[in-house]
């Protein structure tokens, strides 16, 4: 296998993309809910 150049290596990094997990809003409420169900085991 190749080696990246440093210019690909630039482009690669500056074309990354993040995606973002969206939560509902149930979910963020048992989120909330955790800490106090792990503190009663």
């Amino acid at each position: 296998m190749g080696k990246n150049t440093p210019e690909r290596q630039v482009f690669i990094i500056d074309n990354l993309k993040i995606e973002l997990d969206q939560i509902t809003p149930e979910e963020e409420e048992v989120m909330d809910l955790a800490p106090a169900v792990a503190e009663e085991i």
